[in-house]
């Protein structure tokens, strides 16, 4: 879908100016920053992401582990405990599947730049891989306004 978009963007945009000769003129770098950048940011953000989610899994289990003893089991709140957890872990495979896909995709563009200097499908990738990339960022603020939150 992002690709689809960016695909029509393009279409619209290259009516305006010459993106092929824009993008790469013999001085120009910006697929190979494009790219790296995408592939370094997002990686991390998968690791930043990965640790606060451990970290709000474990505290949920904690406090989980805690209601369970003999004295003063609540049903309820370990349902809500358990489907806070679910629902964190569902957002975060959703997340990281998007977001290794866009990583990919960006590593798979890097050999392929001597030819997106001089195609029109180099701004079309490039616009694809940033719609990408802002609908990863779309997905990783529920999961942050989850672990931030400090009740399940």
């Amino acid at each position: 879908m992002p690709f689809l978009l960016s695909g029509l963007v393009t279409y619209l945009l290259k009516g305006l100016f010459d993106l092929t000769a824009l993008f790469g003129q013999g001085g120009s770098y910006v697929y190979y920053y494009s790219f790296s950048t995408i592939v370094q940011g997002f990686v991390a953000l998968v690791a930043f992401l990965g640790m606060l989610a451990v970290f709000k899994l474990q505290r949920d289990q904690t406090k989980r582990d805690r209601m369970s003893v003999p004295i003063g089991v609540i049903a309820e709140d370990i349902t809500k405990i358990e489907a806070s957890m679910r629902e964190l872990t569902i957002d975060l495979k959703t997340f990281a599947v998007v977001c290794l896909s866009n990583v990919a995709l960006a590593l798979i563009a890097i050999p392929f730049i001597p030819y997106f200097n001089s195609h029109l499908a180099g701004p079309a990738y490039l616009a694809g891989n940033i719609i990408l990339s802002l609908w990863v960022l779309f997905l990783a603020f529920p999961i942050i306004e989850k672990v931030l939150r400090l009740t399940p």
